[in-house]
């Protein structure tokens, strides 16, 4: 007890002065008494303190504490309570010195037996293993170890550990079982296997014995050693007596996971599929669950069948939040977030992530932290954001080297190369592949071959196109026999569009499966997020030849401007209706660009020609008089010296009308779009007849004085079509601050740091609040809102980070808390925010804003701190002064 005691003194050592002085010695004594005694308690609740302390107010004691903030929160149930973890020690270290340590040890001990009599079976043994009652926390480690381990509750488990002798702990089998599971979830497999093998030693045959096997089994796939995995289930299957059905179901999903991740996804399918028709069977929630997200990672995602893998992630987490298993709703929230970034919803996905990294790191979850780091990589690298995706690929690579797990030995290399490659190093991707390579080789591990031999190829393309061409080969090969069709896809786009050779007659084949197989797919993120530059170069070839243009048509307007050079060629086409396609699309596209394209292609001798100059007209014919919309905060449109603000809109419909168009970037919208987003409930006829009064009131609006609503100006209306026209010197705010965080991007990946940060605290500076704030409940604007929010967030994170690497804290703490005030999980900020009070030597302002974050974390996520966040707090408690 004293060198347990001696520890929580260090590392209270800054925090305990500030007990002392702030908070014990302004209280009274009976107060400071029950805090003392009471500490003893892990939870606390009325009548647990009124049992255990043997007095009879303890309800309207820990209410008081509560109303007067006295570092003591709500628990989960809302009945109960806790103490902040570093106050509960220094507590525990002043009753050290008020009362003798027989009565402490009879009190910890009555603490225990009462909460083992309520059934809180983790916050007993935690009691037992601060009593020093080795016996006793080994007998409910060894009843109630598995059902902890179930809920998560890893510091209890070790806490418990580190009291239980080892020559107690060597003689229990299912001391050492639960042992070996908590160094599993910890990442530290060596000491798993370790003690695997030391319960395995101490059972006899048996269904123990082949539990213990399946567990080993599982370690042997994370190293990518699949034979011996194999051999570890055969031989489970082989032990007498009656298997646990739920070892029967690991065994399932082992062989699973082994065959997908050796290229044969059929069988691996197979074994997965029936172990969750075995978990159905009987009723088993837990392992269903588990099932569910094996399927979307290792067989839905490596197919491309990104829908079906987000069904199955998503029931998968609804199952383990609703046991509240937090392990495994980070494995599953894990699973959905890099599916969903895998599927092209780069946002979305980042969403899940970062939740998903808050959780594992407050966990200790290394595993999935590493995960949740390289998905993080890959949604900056999506986003051209090099130095993000840089950083995080790297620390998933450290954790993967750590944990010796062979996957994340090797798919944050594979991350590096693709970063290393968009910045132009072609060696440096070229060895960061070949590294993964090498894991993969080691591992058999077929499907992470074929993306290194991906990567290969693009690092070879353009110098070396027939060593390019044979990368390209093997992992055509691979994708087609495992079935993994997303990969296929995108390997058919990065062919047709490097291979320029394949042009015409021989890019035809191609072009068919590619096109027909991503619309039959739902593939279309590729085209629009994944490689919207390549799908700019490679789509106008399919409309060239005929194939899939319906769809390829469609794919290019929503690529928008970035389609504008690849129609112009086929502006110039010999085929009629190839010409007749591309005026068509720039058209729907709009801008200079697309107006210009058209005017050079207008004549009045074809009928695409002729179509070109109408809509080159059409385009040019601007209103008088440019819109200036401010969007990032409340709306604003100024019309010369006529403003309208929010609340001056007459029309309520006129104004939804106008948020759609403005959320459609004055691109032609379709009627029967337009009419499914607003009245989904009516038919077209009468549905459009409501746009188009909706349409009559808007332009009343914005040109009171033009005869019959201003037809020809700021809304116009072609085939069935309608946008918003602003006029050509319009000001948008959303377009500059774009434009800046474009050219802040452009900087920083160049490394020119101070360039960037003066265009992003210029963009910073427009972002007034979110896109359209005040009409947060238009789903029509959602994800405009949510990815304009997410670009601010980076460039503030950016900024931050600049300023604290130059030391200028001042300007830290009021931009963290901007960005906080629009992200309030942001650890990131918070971590800054507290760095910048310490370093200024502001200790209260520093502990002000850590307990504001961790009281957050408590009552919205009933989540502790992360470590790093605990460290800076004490740090900040340390500091004199302020």
């Amino acid at each position: 007890m004293a060198g347990a005691l001696e520890r929580v003194r260090s590392a209270g050592a800054g925090w305990f002065p500030y007990f002392a002085e702030e908070v014990i010695a302004r209280l009274d004594p009976e107060l400071r008494d029950f805090l003392r005694r009471s500490s003893v308690l892990p939870l606390l609740s009325g009548s647990l303190c009124d049992e255990v302390l043997r007095i009879s107010r303890s309800s309207a004691i820990l209410k008081k504490l509560v109303r007067r903030n006295l570092f003591t929160f709500p628990a989960g149930d809302g009945k109960s309570f806790r103490y902040h973890h570093l106050f509960r020690d220094f507590l525990q270290e002043g009753l050290e010195q008020s009362m003798p340590e027989r009565k402490i040890r009879a009190l910890r001990r009555r603490g225990a037996s009462a909460l083992k009599k309520r059934r809180l079976w983790s916050d007993a043994t935690a009691a037992y293993a601060e009593a020093g009652d080795a016996e006793s926390t080994l007998r409910l480690f060894e009843q109630m170890g598995e059902a902890l381990l179930a809920n998560g509750r890893y510091g209890v488990l070790r806490r418990a550990l580190d009291i239980i002798p080892p020559r107690l702990l060597n003689r229990s089998a299912p001391a050492l079982f639960v042992l070996g599971r908590v160094h599993e979830i910890q990442g530290r497999w060596k000491e798993a296997e370790k003690a695997y093998r030391s319960a395995l030693h101490l059972s006899p045959p048996g269904p123990k014995r082949a539990e213990l096997m399946s567990h080993l089994a599982q370690h042997k796939v994370r190293k990518g050693d699949y034979r011996s995995s194999l051999r570890l289930c055969n031989r489970a299957l082989a032990e007498p007596g009656r298997m646990s059905p739920v070892v029967r179901g690991r065994i399932l999903v082992i062989r699973g996971v082994s065959s997908c991740d050796v290229g044969r996804l059929d069988e691996g399918e197979k074994y997965l599929q029936e172990a969750l028709s075995h978990a159905r069977k009987r009723d088993d929630i837990y392992e269903e669950g588990r099932t569910l997200y094996m399927l979307a990672a290792n067989v839905h995602g490596h197919r491309g069948e990104f829908s079906a893998a987000r069904d199955a992630a998503r029931r998968s987490l609804a199952i383990f939040r609703k046991r509240k298993d937090p392990r495994r709703i980070c494995h599953s929230m894990g699973v959905l977030a890099w599916v969903t970034t895998a599927g092209g919803a780069v946002r979305t996905g980042r969403e899940l992530t970062r939740e998903a990294l808050r959780l594992s790191e407050n966990l200790g979850y290394t595993m999935m932290t590493a995960v949740s780091r390289y998905t993080l990589g890959c949604c900056d690298l999506a986003d051209r954001d090099l130095d993000g995706a840089g950083r995080h690929f790297e620390a998933a690579r450290r954790m993967g080297e750590e944990l010796g797990e062979a996957e994340m030995r090797a798919s944050p290399h594979i991350g590096l190369g693709r970063t290393a490659l968009a910045s132009g190093n072609r060696q440096l991707a070229r060895r960061h592949t070949l590294h993964a390579l090498e894991v993969a080789h080691a591992m058999k591990a077929e499907m992470l071959e074929a993306e290194c031999r991906v990567l290969l190829g693009l690092t070879w393309a353009g110098t070396r196109r027939t060593r390019a061409a044979k990368e390209y080969d093997a992992a055509e090969k691979i994708f087609r026999s495992t079935g993994a069709a997303f990969h296929l896809h995108r390997l058919l786009l990065i062919r047709l569009d490097t291979e320029r050779a394949k042009k015409g007659g021989a890019a035809a084949p191609i072009l068919t499966e590619l096109l027909e197989g991503a619309a039959r797919m739902e593939h279309d993120p590729l085209f629009l997020t994944l490689e919207p530059e390549r799908a700019a170069r490679v789509l106008p070839m399919a409309i060239e030849a005929g194939i899939a243009v319906d769809y390829a048509s469609a794919l290019l307007v929503r690529l928008d401007r970035i389609a504008a050079p690849g129609l112009a060629a086929l502006s110039r086409s010999e085929s009629e209706s190839v010409r007749l396609r591309a005026v068509e699309i720039l058209a729907r596209i709009g801008g200079d660009e697309a107006r210009r394209t058209l005017a050079r292609a207008a004549d009045g001798k074809t009928e695409a020609g002729r179509s070109a100059g109408k809509a080159a007209r059409e385009l040019a014919d601007l209103p008088v008089v440019p819109l200036e919309i401010k969007a990032l905060g409340p709306l604003r449109v100024t019309i010369g010296k006529r403003e309208i603000r929010f609340g001056g809109w007459k029309s309520k419909r006129a104004l939804r009308l106008f948020q759609f168009l403005l959320v459609q970037r004055f691109r032609w919208v379709q009627q029967e779009v337009i009419v499914d987003s607003f009245w989904p409930d009516s038919d077209m006829k009468k549905g459009g007849n409501s746009l188009r009064q909706s349409v009559f009131l808007l332009r009343k609006i914005l040109e009171p004085g033009a005869s019959n609503g201003g037809a020809a100006g700021y809304v116009r209306h072609r085939n069935e079509a309608y946008r918003l026209e602003p006029g050509e010197r319009r000001r948008y705010d959303v377009a500059e601050f774009e434009d800046l965080l474009r050219k802040g991007d452009v900087a920083w990946n160049a490394g020119e740091k101070d360039k960037a940060r003066k265009l992003l605290e210029r963009a910073i500076g427009l972002y007034e609040g979110d896109f359209l704030a005040e009409s947060p409940y238009e789903e029509f604007a959602v994800v405009e809102r949510e990815q304009l929010r997410d670009r601010f967030l980076r460039a503030v994170r950016r900024v931050v980070s600049l300023f604290s690497e130059n030391g200028r804290w001042e300007r830290v703490v009021p931009l963290a808390r901007r960005g906080l005030s629009f992200d309030p999980y942001g650890e990131e900020l918070y971590r800054r925010l507290v760095v910048a009070h310490c370093e200024m030597g502001n200790r209260r302002e520093a502990l002000a804003d850590y307990h504001r974050y961790e009281e957050m974390m408590s009552r919205e996520m009933d989540l502790l701190p992360s470590p790093a966040m605990k460290k800076l707090a004490e740090k900040a408690a340390a500091l004199g002064g302020k």
